[in-house]
């Protein structure tokens, strides 16, 4: 026998909402508006609800929001489509820790779920449907208890996990490329590869990407990467002068734990490599020598 499709199953509430995957509607139950989800947005929230408060890792998503043989950049494809379910859930009012990230390790639904009988586009079932379909809640709910055990059970520190924004720029070089702004950061993501400080996971710029709009750049690439760690900078054109300065800071939060600045004199145009490295460098000292606690 086939296993129902998600359109056969019902109706899920949770946390003052209900979703029918039948046709992607998310809706509250206190009678706000409604919103209806775009195909991947609907296939995302269905991996959540199917398993619920547990750990889901981001391949465990894509899986769930493509089919096999889909040729996409799942990595900042999945953050975009989290990033919108995010959004819908806090139109309709949702608790913004609905969808929590653990720091490189994946996503969980922080939320019990329930199956509501849709009798507006499905029949009653009979009395023996009714009896088997409560015993075989049961069981899930027995088991969704012991998987929630073994999910919470204590994890090993998850370490520090890093992104480089792109720079800010005041002013143009009278000499060398006009857009130092990212390559910087690429060029110092780079470096930060080759030195690898101890205990850091670096995020590689396309995940970045569907976040190139948004006016909380670092809260949003904390909250759904799971980035704890961020480099920031700015390069500053001033005469024949240039100066580059790249922080790091700990998110969420915002504490500085490590600045440095590079300056360039003279005619001849800058090497951007150099400063990066120089960078890197400075920033794998400091971490060496500072041996920053893991959060």
């Amino acid at each position: 026998m086939s296993s129902p499709t998600r359109a056969e199953v019902g109706i899920y509430a949770f946390a003052s909402l209900r979703f029918d995957p039948a046709d992607g509607r998310l809706w509250a139950r206190a009678g706000r508006p409604e919103a209806h989800l775009r195909p991947q947005v609907a296939r995302l929230l269905c991996a959540f609800l199917e398993q619920p408060q547990t750990l889901l890792d981001r391949d465990q998503l894509c899986r769930a929001v493509w089919d096999e043989g889909t040729v996409v950049d799942f990595e900042s494809g999945l953050s975009a489509v989290l990033r919108e379910l995010r959004a819908e859930l806090k139109s309709l009012g949702a608790p913004a820790d609905l969808i929590e990230t653990v720091p490189r390790r994946g996503y969980r639904l922080g939320a019990e779920v329930r199956l509501v009988e849709a009798t507006d586009r499905t029949r009653r079932p009979g009395r023996r449907r009714v009896v088997l379909g409560a015993a075989a809640l049961v069981l899930l709910g027995v088991l969704g208890a012991l998987g929630w055990q073994f999910t919470r059970a204590p994890q090993p520190a998850p370490g520090w996990t890093l992104a480089v924004l792109p720079f800010n720029q005041f002013g143009e070089p009278a000499h060398g490329p006009a857009r130092l702004d990212l390559l910087m950061a690429d060029l110092l993501l780079g470096q930060l590869w080759e030195q690898r400080p101890d205990e850091v996971s670096l995020i590689g710029r396309a995940s970045l990407a569907p976040y190139s709009d948004s006016d909380q750049l670092a809260r949003d690439v904390a909250e759904d990467l799971g980035v704890n760690l961020l480099i920031e900078g700015t390069i500053v054109f001033e005469d024949e002068r240039m100066s580059v300065t790249a922080r790091a800071l700990e998110m969420p939060g915002g504490r500085i734990l490590w600045s440095e600045t590079v300056f360039r004199d003279g005619e001849q145009p800058p090497v951007p490599g150099e400063i990066a490295a120089e960078l890197a460098a400075s920033l794998s000292r400091a971490w060496a020598a500072h041996s920053y606690q893991q959060p």
